[in-house]
C-alpha cells in the first residue's frame, strides 16, 4: 500500500511539474525531458509491482528512483534481483522534486555491476 501510495504521488507530481535533463548534478536534474542517471544503490524500499532505491553518484548527487514494471514496459527484461544495497544501475526517466529531494521514474533501466 505505502509503495501504491508513492506512485500516485509520483505520478501526480511528475505530471505537475515537467521532466529533466541530461546531467547528472542535483542543481540540473530538473527541466524539461529525461535524464540519465548512474549510481550506487544506497538504499531499497521494496513494493508490490517494483522497488524504490535512493542512487548516489556521488556524496553530493544522489537521486530517489522508483522502478517498477508498469514504469519499465511489458517489453523490460531488467533483473529486479540486482535491487540490492552496492549494485551500480543506470536509469532513465522523468524527474520532479519532492520535499527538497529529486525523485527520477525509471523508463528504462540496466545493470552496470551487481553488488557481491
Amino acid at each position: 500500500v505505502r509503495f501504491g501510495a508513492l506512485l500516485l504521488i509520483a505520478a501526480f507530481a511528475l505530471s505537475a511539474c515537467g521532466g529533466g535533463s541530461d546531467e547528472t548534478g542535483v542543481d540540473s536534474l530538473t527541466g524539461d525531458s529525461p535524464v540519465t542517471f548512474t549510481g550506487v544503490i544506497t538504499e531499497v524500499q521494496d513494493g508490490t509491482d517494483g522497488s524504490t532505491v535512493r542512487l548516489e553518484a556521488d556524496a553530493d548527487t544522489a537521486v530517489w528512483t522508483t522502478v517498477s514494471i508498469p514504469n519499465l514496459g511489458p517489453d523490460s527484461d531488467f533483473d529486479f534481483s540486482a535491487l540490492v544495497v552496492g549494485s551500480t544501475i543506470t536509469v532513465r526517466g522523468e524527474t520532479f522534486e519532492m520535499d527538497g529531494e529529486i525523485w527520477l521514474t525509471a523508463q528504462s533501466a540496466s545493470v552496470v555491476e551487481t553488488a557481491n
